[in-house]
């Protein structure tokens, strides 16, 4: 097998120089055997092994060096580590055979694709990925790229959306289309990275590693991809905090230097003064060249929140400042394609999708694809950690029962809360117990975060160091009570959770757990983490040693920033809108190793509101699948989100172009009845006859009450029969009552929630003197003659159907206050109508009304958000 190297060795013996290009070889030796669909049993796995190095020694570069093969087949075990079990979702949006059918298939024929190459040996040899990893972001990359616009092509507009988990390697995902769109041409890759210098220092120090090569700060120094290939890139920024873009840089030549011939990366922020300079600067230059923008965070600053539904059709209209900007630049150029990334899409599928500026171009809806990133079986985020109702979700939640006192105690008395003090511990405990574990190097960190003012954060942290100081010095003091709190929360919370989440087979013992826990408390940092400190989480500082900190914060720490080796997070700080609260959990990601020691303080009302929000993202996904299998294009298919009775979709500025849609009514403790009923004879018909099999479909023994005995009641009817029943009538909608069609969507939610086993059945009379009549074989008076109304579509309409004293003495026969009952109650009354009136005197006496009393319940009415497209399709 004939394989070219790529990689351009920096320094070291030549022995050492062949020992790895050995090892890269043989990863792309073993490579070219495996496929997505490969599926290798042990035996074949380690036949596989053998063979690829008994190739690789052979080669004739290497034929006749000393090479190490056991180092060789070390490597290949690491790349096909978690091989056989790993367990990945599937990337929601083409399929293999789209894959190989779009315009990259013809460009890969004459394209070596060397800038990923080198990322894909970085990252196994750098960053410890697997070959399932690797193949992985390969496949995705090519799915992306397939999907934004060739770049030979003459022109072009592409503008997509890739959704992914909060924390769940997005950067990871963009790095790899951004090296592979600069291996298929495009000439400028634009990173709009948050809006805070510290994400975007962060994302260009990633960029740096991972794309361009080099240290940008120092500029003659090769990093990370640097190191095994030297491929030129032009960074325009810098990994320093003022290494953006900047007015100052716009009066030079910079523009110059981006051109056909060089790639260029530029790495900025969404603030207006920045983009203004980088526009400017793009101006100026070639509007040929193909350009990629890549929208991290897409939903932050990035949507128009000026924009109504009058809006697209007013030339004079100017969008919100990063929006119009972002559209300025992006027009600029005739070969242009735009791919936001988000864990949190709700808004950016709420675009207007009808917008159209004359100088500003369409808006950024994702008009082209959707692609829903896939996630691991190590990832944890909402749907693990909470779950979706009460008794699901990981055993990580620690409850503070009482936030408001918790807040009261930090800036009232100047003490810390008893729940906070003991999640410092918490802290302290898993840090131990992570070094004991051998993860000495890595990174731990303890959120804060409690509310967003700057001021607030600094009297949080005072409590914090009195009461970290306090607890270092009794432990120096070998202090007997504050040692037995130790072990308290090591033997009641840490090792039972431990052994019910089996993540190791044996428990640390105490003695080196507090051994371990008086040798960490000098290794743990406190730092504020907002805009008015000079503290700054850089973890690159502690990459020999691992950083230990307490960071306190809100904003900064809320979006975009990563806390490496997050384990303990005291959280209290609610919102109202679904995206900010998703972004505010840090503590979502990859905890391989170490989840059994991860510890969530947060109060039962943001557990259930984390709850809601993991069920409304999981339907949005579900949609997203349903797209891809009708191959449709978000421009053609229709998307929606679940609502929520107290949290808006996302901010009520972005939500102008949406609509509202209400799927079902919550009828929980309702007593809904009929009080519109259609004038056409046969549905009249039809509803009587529906009603009477019902009625002979239940037991023969029953209880009478009321006047003369003529109430008839029928106890555990089968909540089955009657869904049968009221799914056979035709009944008009009202707007106070619904119908009995409404009814039903409530009732079988209630049954998928175990509700509702059985209801009790009353046929209905009169109280008072009248006819009898036999009802389906039973005797009784026709509920009271009441006037009617016929309205202009032919509904007869009455006030009310039923009497003031029907539910008191229905209460009273059963002793039961009805808004306590547990089990629904349906009333059927037969029903008399006058004939005074000469447009309903031909009305058939078979009208059935009917009511139910609801038990109370904790469901809420069911109602979506609706984008444009969705709107306009219904």
């Amino acid at each position: 097998m004939d394989i070219k190297f790529t990689s351009k060795l920096m320094g070291g013996s030549n022995m050492e120089q062949k020992q790895i290009m050995a090892e890269e070889l043989a990863i792309s030796n073993i490579s070219m055997y495996l496929n997505n669909e490969t599926i290798l049993d042990e035996q074949e796995i380690i036949n596989l092994i053998e063979q690829v190095v008994s190739e690789t020694v052979n080669h004739q570069a290497l034929r006749d060096s000393e090479i190490d093969t056991k180092r060789i087949k070390d490597t290949l075990v690491h790349f096909l580590k978690g091989y056989r079990e790993y367990n990945a979702e599937e990337t929601v949006m083409l399929t293999s055979e789209e894959n190989t059918q779009g315009w990259i298939a013809t460009y890969q024929q004459n394209n070596n694709w060397e800038r990923w190459r080198r990322l894909r040996n970085y990252l196994i040899r750098e960053k410890n990925r697997t070959a399932f990893q690797v193949n992985q972001l390969n496949t995705i990359s090519n799915q992306i790229l397939n999907q934004i616009g060739d770049p030979r092509s003459d022109s072009f507009d592409k503008r997509g959306l890739v959704v992914g988990y909060v924390q769940s390697g997005k950067t990871e995902n963009y790095i790899g289309l951004a090296n592979k769109a600069i291996d298929a041409g495009y000439k400028l890759v634009i990173i709009l990275s948050g809006v805070h210098n510290d994400l975007r220092s962060q994302t260009q120090t990633r960029v740096d590693e991972e794309v361009i090569g080099i240290d940008t700060e120092l500029l003659n120094v090769n990093v990370g991809v640097g190191l095994i290939k030297e491929l030129h890139i032009h960074p325009v920024t810098r990994r320093t905090k003022d290494g953006d873009i900047s007015s100052a840089m716009a009066k030079t030549t910079i523009h110059q230097v981006i051109n056909k011939n060089t790639p260029t990366v530029i790495v900025t922020k969404k603030v207006a003064p920045v983009l203004e300079a980088l526009k400017e600067i793009l101006s100026r230059i070639d509007k040929n060249l193909p350009i990629l923008i890549i929208d991290d965070e897409a939903d932050q600053a990035s949507i128009d929140v000026k924009n109504t539904r009058n809006s697209r059709s007013d030339s004079t209209y100017e969008p919100s400042s990063i929006n119009k900007l972002i559209r300025e630049i992006f027009v600029l150029f005739n070969k242009r394609s735009y791919v936001g990334y988000t864990a949190t899409p709700f808004a950016n599928v709420l675009i207007d999708h009808r917008v159209n500026h004359p100088i500003y171009g369409p808006d950024l809806f994702p008009k082209d694809f959707i692609i829903d990133l896939p996630k691991n079986g190590d990832y944890l985020g909402p749907d693990e950690l909470f779950g979706f109702k009460d008794g699901e979700g990981l055993p990580l939640i620690r409850s503070i029962v009482d936030p408001d006192n918790a807040e009261e105690e930090i800036y009232e008395y100047n003490r810390i809360p008893l729940d906070m003090s003991v999640a410092i511990k918490s802290f302290i405990i898993s840090t131990a117990i992570r070094h004991l574990r051998g993860q000495v190097k890595e990174h731990n960190s303890m959120l804060i975060h409690i509310n967003r003012s700057v001021d607030s954060h600094d009297k949080i942290a005072q409590v914090v160091r009195e009461e970290f100081i306090s607890i270092k010095k009794k432990l120096e003091d070998n202090d007997v009570n504050i040692i037995n709190d130790f072990q308290d929360i090591w033997k009641k919370d840490y090792v039972p959770t431990s052994l019910e989440m089996q993540i190791f087979n044996e428990i640390e013992p105490w003695s080196e757990v507090i051994s371990e826990i008086q040798h960490v408390t000098s290794l743990i940092k406190i730092m504020i983490i907002n805009g008015d400190s000079d503290d700054s989480l850089d973890y690159r500082k502690y990459v020999n040693e691992g950083l230990n900190v307490i960071a306190i914060g809100g904003d900064k720490l809320s979006r975009g920033l990563t806390l490496e080796g997050l384990t303990v997070s005291y959280y209290l700080r609610s919102s109202q809108t679904y995206d900010t609260l998703m972004q505010m959990g840090r503590w979502f990601g990859y905890k391989k190793d170490f989840e059994d020691l991860c510890r969530i303080f947060i109060s039962p009302d943001l557990v259930s509101d984390f709850r809601a929000i993991a069920f409304a993202n999981q339907e949005f996904r579900e949609l997203v699948q349903v797209m891809k299998k009708e191959k449709k294009k978000p421009i053609d298919f229709g998307l929606r989100i679940r609502s929520h009775s107290v949290m808006d979709v996302t901010s009520i500025l972005k939500l102008r172009s949406s609509f509202t849609s209400l799927e079902m009514r919550s009828y929980a403790g309702r007593k809904p009845q009929t009080i519109f009923f259609n004038s056409d004879s046969d549905i009249i018909e039809n509803n009587y006859s529906s009603t009477m099999e019902f009625l002979e479909s239940l037991p023969k023994t029953y209880q009478t009450f009321g006047s003369k005995d003529m109430i008839r009641l029928w106890t555990e009817v089968k909540t089955e029969q009657v869904i049968n029943y009221l799914g056979e009538l035709d009944m008009p909608e009202d707007i106070t009552f619904g119908s009995p069609e409404k009814w039903l969507q409530y009732i079988n939610h209630e049954i998928e929630e175990k509700n509702f086993k059985n209801f009790r059945v009353f046929l209905m009379s009169n109280q008072f003197q009248g006819n009898a009549e036999t009802i389906a074989g039973y005797v009784c008076n026709r509920p009271g003659r009441r006037q009617y109304e016929i309205d202009t579509d032919k509904t007869i309409s009455i006030g009310t159907l039923r009497s003031g004293n029907d539910l008191k003495e229905i209460s009273s026969y059963l002793s039961e206050d009805l808004s306590e009952i547990e089990e629904p109650i349906l009333l059927i009354y037969p029903i008399v109508i006058t004939k005074e009136k000469e447009m309903i005197k031909e009305i058939n006496q078979k009208i059935i009304g009917l009511s139910i009393v609801f038990p109370e319940s904790a469901t809420q009415d069911l109602e979506y958000t609706l984008n444009t497209v969705e709107a306009l399709n219904n």
